[in-house]
Formats: structure tokens, C-alpha cells, sequence
């Protein structure tokens, strides 16, 4: 029995092994081989809030995605609060863009209405300041009604035209 149970431990060791290999191969792979959308996004989504989350990632062989704040842990978007998945739904969005801007010669206009209202201000910051970064490239169009959000376009990009349409008829 003693030698049954021996043989036994060596497989069980054996497989536990060769799982946690995989496992660890499995994690690399998601780590370094995003696909260039997730990239993108990432990085906006590091700029929009300031570092507190440090990278997105799509689980290999499922449909889902997920974040890691600065500390290390992993967030669903479910597990966020609205206004930091409405960050990451965004960032998505530029990762979107940024890739189709590289991968075709189409480059269309980026068109947001409200976007920053259930942001902080520091955030809204951040977020109108990857605007004007993308504006080098693309044509941007912010519609809002909000005075302070005019005014923070304004601090993020001093050369933005602004229009106010509340007075055509």
C-alpha cells in the first residue's frame, strides 16, 4: 500500500506541476500578446486615471475583460464604479481608434457628447488631455452644456475652437 501510495504522489506532483507550468505559460501569453486594440487602451486607460489602474487585458478563450489597479488585483468591469467602467468603455473606444488609424489610411472624426460626466475632475482632465493628443491626428468634436468642461477643454488644449450653438436657431 505504502509503495501504491508513493507511486501515486509522484503522478499527483508530476501533473501539479505541469499544470502550474501551464498556468504560468497561460499568463505570460496574455501578458505579452494582447492584441494592439488592448494595448492601445491600455495606455489611455493608465493616462485617464492616473496610474490607478495599470493595465486591461482579454482572458485567453473567453469573451470577457478585465483591469489591474496599481496594487495588482484584478477587476471585471462589473466590480468598477460607473464612472471608472465608463473610463475604460472610453478607452476601448480610443484603442479602437488609434488601431484603425494605424492599420488603414481612413482617418475619421472622433465625435463624443457628455463624455466626462461622470468623471472627476481630475479625471475629466486626463481624458480631455488624451483628446488633444489625439487631435494631431484626428478631428475632434466635444458637445457639451456644462461651462466647466468648456473651460477644462480649454486648459487641456488652449487652441481648441470653441463653438457655442446655443444661441443659433
Amino acid at each position: 500500500l505504502l509503495e501504491q501510495l508513493e507511486k501515486e504522489i509522484r503522478g499527483w506532483l508530476k501533473y501539479s506541476v505541469a499544470e502550474r507550468i501551464l498556468t504560468m505559460a497561460r499568463e505570460k501569453f496574455q501578458k505579452e500578446r494582447q492584441p494592439a486594440v488592448i494595448q492601445h487602451a491600455t495606455t489611455s486607460f493608465k493616462a485617464i486615471t492616473n496610474g490607478e489602474y495599470t493595465d486591461i487585458f482579454a482572458t485567453l478563450g473567453e469573451e470577457t475583460i478585465k483591469v489591474i489597479d496599481k496594487r495588482g488585483r484584478q477587476k471585471t468591469p462589473d466590480q468598477l464604479s460607473r464612472g471608472t467602467r465608463e473610463q475604460l468603455y472610453l478607452a476601448l473606444r480610443l484603442g479602437l481608434i488609434r488601431n484603425y488609424q494605424t492599420s488603414s489610411s481612413i482617418i475619421l472624426p472622433v465625435i463624443v457628447d457628455e463624455i466626462t460626466v461622470n468623471f472627476d475632475p481630475g479625471r475629466t482632465l486626463n481624458t480631455l488631455s488624451l483628446f488633444s493628443d489625439l487631435s494631431t491626428t484626428h478631428q475632434i468634436l466635444v458637445f457639451t452644456c456644462h461651462e466647466e468642461i468648456k473651460n477644462k477643454i480649454k486648459l487641456a488644449y488652449p487652441n481648441a475652437q470653441i463653438e457655442d450653438v446655443s444661441s443659433y436657431k
